[in-house]
């Protein structure tokens, strides 16, 4: 009887229906990027924002599980397996397990050793040597988690009108910038707009370049497609003004990866913009204001604390592995080896290389689904570069949403860019974006 009635319904309103289920949904994810933004800023787990972005982030999330079906599940049915592995490995390291499992662990003995000596040998142990870290981490997953739920709901369009939304959102964050830069005195307040960590801020400003070319290859005017395409050109001195060198080096990706975003560019205009793009460097770097190359160029890898660690971090991943020292833990495992020669008043929250963090605190695991998302990404880029391909909007923000996720893991080479909860939502939205590669037309082939 109700499937007679479906069926009775006329195209229209079927439509409607689709429309109410997902008006919420887009709204909500709005309101969570811009939340995100204006308080998740940093990586941190006790900064005060996260006591009203999370709570949120969770209602956020019921809001989006309520009306979520089977069918957005499998739209994306791989970015929510990879989601439901990472919370149930989070919730497994967190169950106690008896003593006798619990010792037989690698890289337990120091934690055994303090128990023996306190008599607390029959103490059952969660699997994470940092439990309130684990916890932490669990909590943060929600944020990003809802931006997918939120996100999985929408439809094809709805999320490439979140584009305008992300732009505003780092222009803001480039003017911030701006601002910090000419008000802060010799030595005084970081130009990281909305960030707490100046390589976030110029990580975000180099995932605006490839942004400003998909605007600018689907604006509807010429006078609208050239504003968009000189809007790029302050980006990379700003980069510089960071002082991230990181930062200056994925902007230099993302401003070789414009054209490939769109449908190309010609080469007398590709090598105009560029000799545009190098005067504004040589005149930011000639003003005194080239705070990237200046420490690239006054300092050596080996002066970096972040190098210095790389001999500890590689005993200390053996040690950890097959199941890593658990989620959030990092900084306490650290220090348990942390060598004479680099003890200082400063301490290493991270690695600084968070491919090979998630290594140490989550092992074999994090390791199986970081070969799942190279592969899955190796399979989506060849399908929004197929040859022949014929230039959509479809496929221009599968690219865009590719070269996104190729920032943010190179970034992550030398930082942890997506442990801020706002990087996190926009690193979440470009692989929904990417996922129009895999639905969209075969238009390879000749219209008959």
């Amino acid at each position: 009887m109700q499937l007679a009635h479906f069926r009775s319904r006329p195209f229209g309103a079927l439509a409607a229906d689709a429309r109410r289920r997902r008006g919420p949904a887009a709204l909500g994810l709005w309101l969570l990027l811009l939340a995100a933004f204006a308080l998740g800023g940093s990586a941190r787990g006790d900064v005060v924002g996260l006591v009203l972005l999370r709570p949120f982030a969770v209602a956020m999330l019921g809001l989006g599980l309520v009306g979520l079906t089977r069918a957005d599940i499998r739209s994306h049915r791989f970015a929510f397996s990879i989601a439901a592995i990472m919370v149930a490995w989070l919730v497994l390291q967190l169950v106690p397990l008896p003593p006798m499992l619990w010792r037989g662990l690698p890289g337990r003995g120091v934690v055994a050793a303090i128990d023996d000596a306190a008599g607390l040998q029959g103490s059952w142990r969660a699997i994470s040597l940092s439990p309130d870290g684990t916890r932490n981490a669990l909590f943060a997953l929600s944020v990003p988690l809802a931006a997918l739920v939120l996100g999985a709901r929408l439809d094809r369009r709805e999320r490439q009108r979140l584009l305008p939304l992300v732009m505003a959102i780092a222009a803001t964050s480039a003017v911030m910038g701006v601002f910090q830069t000419l008000n802060a005195p010799s030595g005084g307040l970081i130009p990281a707009g909305l960030f707490a960590n100046r390589n976030h801020q110029a990580l975000l400003l180099a995932m605006l370049l490839p942004m400003l070319a998909l605007r600018a290859q689907l604006a509807a005017t010429p006078t609208s497609r050239a504003l968009a395409l000189v809007a790029t050109l302050p980006l990379l001195p700003l980069l510089l003004v960071t002082g991230s060198r990181s930062g200056m080096v994925c902007g230099v990706l993302a401003l070789a990866s414009m054209p490939l975003v769109g449908r190309g560019v010609r080469l007398r205009t590709l090598a105009a913009g560029l000799a545009m793009v190098a005067m504004m460097l040589a005149m930011t770097v000639s003003l005194g204001r080239g705070l990237a190359w200046d420490r690239l160029s006054a300092t050596t890898p080996v002066d970096e604390l972040r190098i210095e660690i790389v001999p500890v971090l590689l005993p200390l991943l053996r040690d950890q592995l097959p199941l890593g020292a658990g989620a959030g833990s990092f900084a306490k495992v650290y220090q348990m080896d942390e060598p004479d020669r680099l003890l200082s008043p400063r301490y290493v929250n991270h690695a600084h290389d968070d491919w090979l963090e998630v290594l140490v605190t989550d092992g074999f695991v994090a390791a199986a689904l970081l070969l799942a998302a190279v592969t899955a990404f190796g399979v989506a880029a060849f399908r929004a570069w197929r040859p022949r391909q014929a230039f959509t909007a479809e496929i221009g923000f599968a690219r865009l949403g590719l070269v996104l996720v190729l920032l943010c893991g190179f970034a992550s080479l030398g930082d942890y860019p997506l442990r801020t909860p706002a990087l996190a939502c926009l690193f979440v939205v470009a692989t929904l974006w990417a996922a129009g590669a895999r639905s969209a037309p075969d238009l390879a082939r000749p219209s008959q």
